[in-house]
């Protein structure tokens, strides 16, 4: 499950991320103007796996600071409404 000394989460999909890929998988959404939080991950086919995460579980996966939180929380809500 990757290196050993980092701290990893296997996700719904089966797919594992990082702590502190979790945190720029977040970021890097919010600056793409997106709001659903899907796996970037790829099937046994080569297909995308595209399957949605849950945000109250990337927060924990990425141990999130407060302000972390509600920067995400207030990003992702506005690319949702625009």
């Amino acid at each position: 499950m990757g290196d050993p000394g980092v701290a990893n989460a296997k996700m719904k999909c089966g797919h594992v991320i990082a702590r502190d890929s979790m945190t720029m998988f977040l970021q890097n959404l919010l600056d793409n103007n997106m709001y659903k939080i899907v796996c970037p991950g790829f099937k046994t086919d080569k297909s995308p796996c595209k399957t949605e995460w849950d945000y109250k579980l990337c927060r924990k996966v990425g141990v999130l600071t407060s302000e972390e939180n509600k920067k995400f929380e207030d990003g992702l809500a506005a690319n949702y409404f625009s």
